[in-house]
Formats: C-alpha cells, sequence, structure tokens
C-alpha cells in the first residue's frame, strides 16, 4: 500500500507541475525573429571636412528585421540578438540609404500572470558597406497577442540609441568622415518558439 502512495503522490506531483506552469516549464530555450519599421528617428550627422553638421531628415521607409536567441524561462532570459537595419535618409540635395548591423546582449523579463514582456539589449554597430564600428542601446515592451505555450505571435515597440564616431562613407556621392547619433523608434511584429 505503501508502495502505491508514493506513486501516486509522484503522479499528482508530476500533472500539476506539467498543467499548472506550462509557460515556464516549456520555455528553456526562446529562438524568434522580428520584423520592424522605424516610424520615428533622430539623427546628428555632423561632418569632419566641413565641419558642419548636416541636415537631414528621417524617412518613413526606414525598416528592419532582427533574430535572436535567449536561455531562460518565460519570466526570465538573456541571450543574442541581431539587428539588421535599412534606412532612408533623406539630405538637402537628395536620398541615400543606409545599413546597419547589431550584434547585442539581450535580456527579457516576463510579467507573470500576463502576457506583456519586457526587454533590453546592448552592443556593437557596424555596418556591411561602410568601415565603422560604434555602440547601440536600447529596450522596450512586447505583448504576446495568442497566449499559447509553445509560441509567442508578440506585437511590441522599442526604442534604440546608436553612436558612431569617424564614419567613412559616401553622402550623395561625395566622401566624408563624420559622426552619427541617432535616435529612434520602432514598431515590430514577431515570432517566437520556446524549446
Amino acid at each position: 500500500m505503501k508502495k502505491y502512495s508514493v506513486w501516486m503522490v509522484a503522479l499528482l506531483a508530476a500533472g500539476f507541475v506539467l498543467t499548472a506552469a506550462p509557460k515556464d516549464a516549456d520555455a528553456a530555450l526562446r529562438l524568434g525573429a522580428d520584423g520592424l519599421w522605424m516610424p520615428l528617428a533622430f539623427q546628428n550627422i555632423e561632418t569632419e571636412e566641413a565641419n558642419a553638421e548636416l541636415d537631414s531628415d528621417h524617412d518613413l521607409a526606414s525598416f528592419g528585421v532582427s533574430a535572436h536567441g535567449n536561455l531562460g524561462f518565460d519570466i526570465f532570459a538573456i541571450g543574442l540578438k541581431l539587428n539588421y537595419f535599412n534606412q532612408a535618409i533623406s539630405f538637402a540635395d537628395g536620398d541615400d540609404r543606409f545599413e546597419e548591423l547589431d550584434i547585442n546582449l539581450m535580456a527579457r523579463v516576463g510579467i507573470p500572470t500576463t502576457d506583456i514582456a519586457f526587454f533590453a539589449e546592448a552592443g556593437p554597430t557596424t555596418s556591411p558597406g561602410f568601415d565603422y564600428f560604434g555602440y547601440n542601446v536600447g529596450g522596450g515592451v512586447e505583448y504576446d497577442l495568442i497566449g499559447l505555450p509553445l509560441i509567442d505571435l508578440n506585437l511590441g515597440a522599442m526604442g534604440q540609441y546608436v553612436n558612431v564616431s569617424d564614419v567613412d562613407f559616401s553622402i550623395n556621392g561625395v566622401e566624408e568622415t563624420a559622426s552619427v547619433n541617432e535616435g529612434r523608434v520602432m514598431l515590430f511584429l514577431g515570432v517566437d518558439f520556446s524549446i
């Protein structure tokens, strides 16, 4: 009789763990991807040659994608995130596009009993097409639209600050050395898979 009681208690405990907190139990590894749109950004571009600030405006046709992998649970996870941005910026004498690649450390904190999570990220910034190196910091909030244990469909917003010094690149066909400070707000839709 004692043998059966031990097995019954063990089965009840296992069932309670599996059904009471499936999101926490299932989220040891989180893999995800996001599509980003930049409706708002402010950049300050200063050239060394002319020692002047360029008059530039951010265009709405700026977008990005990101991919991340985190270890942890739904309540807290940490990992790596890659961001790629293709920005459209208007200058006084024409338009130009700039690519950017961020390689960030990321921490994510989920609020228990809700589908809301906050995240922060920081790391180096570079460009596939230009010879520069800088840094970025950012953070945001996301909401899981479907609330399933193994998959999240996230809608969110984030802000990011980017600083790059001594950039050697072509602005409207003219070679310039410049420093760039930029702040931007992004909206995103993404999918996370939990393993």
